[in-house]
């Protein structure tokens, strides 16, 4: 059995970024704790605030040149944290009839200074539908996860250091999953190459109904 840490509250980032966008098909979130909606609002502000390339008319020369960005790659990755837009995180498809998927607005990978590092390992997300068993209780099954290594997650990184360090975005397409109006589970964990692998990020959903259904 792989050995498996839990996001540390102590990792918990001074910054948010809203960054570079993941929309490959087939490749292949928020904190385990609740927000409100106030909160939720404000972390989301200070995401696109202090986005790679949010403030174009401050230059910040310590930003490194592409090919460096490239190159970088940390093996001791320590936690997972994810942000939503809390408006509106969802996926639609072009009539805006039905939710095809939804997006992580900024995920970092947490190194051992506590910032978002482009970690040496493979990204986990993973989409959990919730109903109740025959007992009433309820429970979560799996109907989707994507998978991505180093390498199919390299154009996916953000262009420039935020404030919470280097991270990435990522929109989760489910293809056909007719989910509208049901209570989903978004999870995201981190395998490193070592084999431990790093939990700590969840966040529950309610799919909205398409538009034509009010």
């Amino acid at each position: 059995m792989r050995p498996t840490l839990r996001y540390d509250r102590r990792h918990q980032l001074t910054g948010t970024a809203m960054l570079a966008v993941l929309t490959a098909a087939g490749l292949a979130g928020g904190s385990g704790c609740q927000q409100t909606q106030s909160s939720a609002s404000q972390a989301w502000g200070s995401a696109r605030t202090n986005a790679g390339g949010g403030n174009k008319n401050r230059p910040n020369p310590e930003q490194p040149t592409p090919e460096e960005v490239a190159r970088m790659i940390e093996p001791n990755v320590l936690g997972v944290k994810c942000f939503y837009d809390p408006r509106n995180p969802w996926i639609w498809n072009i009539e805006h009839t039905q939710v095809r998927g939804v997006r992580i607005g900024a995920l970092y990978l947490l190194g051992p200074k506590s910032t978002g590092v482009f970690g040496d390992g493979v990204i986990h997300p993973r989409l959990f539908v919730a109903y109740h068993d025959e007992q009433g209780k309820l429970q979560y099954k799996l109907v989707k996860e994507w998978t991505l290594d180093v390498q199919q997650a390299m154009p996916f990184r953000a262009k420039r250091r935020s404030d919470g360090g280097w991270g990435y975005s990522l929109f989760l397409p489910w293809g056909d999953l007719n989910l509208a109006g049901r209570e989903i589970r978004l999870t995201v964990s981190f395998e490193r190459t070592d084999g431990i692998v790093i939990s700590g990020s969840k966040k529950d959903f309610r799919v909205p109904r398409p538009d034509s259904q009010g």
